[in-house]
């Protein structure tokens, strides 16, 4: 008799706990989903305000970015750059991809 009671106690503290645990655990999911686009967003426009992609010895390469200031390009460092030329070609977009 006492363990029908203390199975249907446990049972109604599980079918009670249950949805407020799983809302608890999708905020934090959310939370931390939004938290990482915000981080992603300030990292995006704080790249934007460097002058580097619009200077002519910019390049897209991942090894040499600079050809002139290889350790300071895309850094905070580059805002201030004294060899910024700007460039006159606009780049181009390129739909296909290298195999």
């Amino acid at each position: 008799m006492v363990q029908l009671y203390v199975a249907n106690a446990l049972l109604l503290i599980g079918i009670t706990l249950s949805p407020i645990l799983w809302l608890i655990v999708m905020t934090w999911f959310l939370c931390a989903a939004l938290k990482g686009l915000y981080r992603q967003f300030i990292r995006i426009r704080q790249l934007q305000a460097m002058p580097c992609h619009r200077c002519a010895y910019f390049s897209d390469c991942e090894q040499l970015q600079c050809a002139v200031n290889p350790h300071s390009a895309l850094t905070e460092a580059a805002k201030d750059c004294p060899d910024f030329t700007p460039s006159n070609s606009t780049p181009a977009v390129i739909w296909s991809y290298h195999q």
